[in-house]
């Protein structure tokens, strides 16, 4: 069978590859949120009364705008505000997730060959799409790349839970504006802070020097940590005339998101979001503290970590060179998974970082877990 190139460029996820599960795996794989979390009864309220009455269920089950429901993009109008940004439903798409918001504005903005500079280790979702694309990543040191792209993920990294500092969010805006590229701001964290101070987006940044009309800075927003990801609500935030083009290549790929979903999503939203929001930081806040106290007392000095201000992951570098690939042999073996870090690097990198997530897996068994991880390193050591 002959496939097309951008067909052969596609690769598997490399976070699928590591999530094998068995009957009593204890499982840091996984950045999906905390099913307990969803508001199912609040869900099922808002989803009954668009099915009844008077003409509803019609209209919610028909075509609409492929740009996203008016009422929506105003509610997402809400929370960007909040959030630094001044904009109107013109500088809103929305879009199945925000990873369809991701290849649509790579897609827009970068032709095969062309460089998008990121920051490694890099979301592997994000590799994903550039190498569908044929796109090539390049460090931010790179002295003779001009990208057609940059992207990053300021708020809570994945993999490696970092924040950008301020000086750092104004230097790539900076950069941005002096290459003619497009900076793509991944942010499905940014509301997932347990601690330390909030800090501007990129966007809020670069819109605030005059309007986001004169931006270069695309955000990218989600419902999927903060919500339900089964939803597949996403967002792009940007000036006016780029929000258009990219609404025509959406409709190229699907038409439009589903009318229903976005009903229903624009109804949660009205409805006391912050208060969700809320709530899902104080879970994750304790399964972070879990989690580091479980590496502070049963992996100790077998590696390195921080102490990530947000978000799902726990970044640790294995001291000695360890290959992560290796241990996670072993560790599957003993009932506990993780991510290696080559997932999400280019040319071999990595190769001695796991990516371990808090957010999914039940606390409880945290302490377990890592002293599984434990054991299996030091199997390996031992050889």
């Amino acid at each position: 069978m002959q496939y097309s190139q951008i067909a052969r460029r596609t690769r598997p996820s490399g976070i699928r590859a590591a999530q094998t599960e068995r009957p009593d795996m204890i499982s840091f794989s996984k950045g999906h949120p905390d099913p307990s979390l969803f508001q199912v009864p609040r869900l099922q309220g808002i989803l009954d009364a668009l099915l009844s009455g008077n003409g509803a269920a019609e209209a919610s089950l028909q075509y609409s705008t492929g740009a996203g429901i008016e009422p929506l993009r105003r509610e997402i109008c809400r929370i960007m505000q909040e959030r630094g940004v001044g904009c109107g439903p013109e500088n809103i798409l929305i879009t199945n997730g925000s990873q369809q918001g991701l290849f649509m504005s790579a897609m827009a903005f970068a032709d095969p060959g062309q460089h998008v500079m990121a920051r490694q280790p890099v979301y592997t979702g994000a590799l994903q799409v550039f190498q569908t694309l044929g796109l090539s990543v390049v460090e931010p040191d790179a002295a003779d790349a001009s990208p057609a792209l940059l992207y990053e993920i300021p708020n809570f990294h994945n993999p490696t839970g970092a924040c950008l500092d301020l000086a750092a969010r104004t230097a790539l805006v900076d950069q941005v504006h002096r290459a003619g590229a497009i900076l793509i701001e991944d942010d499905p964290y940014g509301l997932l802070r347990y601690e330390g101070e909030d800090l501007p987006g990129l966007l809020a940044i670069d819109a605030g020097r005059d309007s986001i009309e004169t931006a270069r800075t695309l955000y990218l927003g989600s419902l999927s940590k903060t919500v339900a990801p089964g939803l597949r609500i996403g967002w792009v935030v940007g000036p006016a005339a780029i929000i258009s083009h990219l609404t025509d290549l959406k409709y190229v790929q699907d038409i439009q998101s589903g009318t229903l979903v976005q009903q229903l999503a624009a109804g949660f939203l009205k409805d006391d979001f912050n208060g969700a929001t809320e709530a899902a930081r104080s879970v994750y806040r304790d399964r972070r503290d879990a989690l580091l106290a479980a590496l502070d007392t049963r992996f100790g000095a077998r590696g390195g970590w921080i102490r990530p201000e947000g978000g799902f992951f726990i970044w640790v570098e294995l001291d000695g060179g360890i290959d992560a690939a290796a241990l996670l042999r072993r560790a599957m073996e003993k009932g506990v998974n993780f991510v290696p870090g080559s997932a999400f690097g280019t040319g071999g990198r990595f190769a001695s970082h796991i990516r371990l997530g808090f957010s999914h897996s039940d606390p409880a068994d945290f302490d377990r877990g890592i002293a599984r991880l434990a054991e299996a390193h030091d199997d390996l050591i031992v050889g």
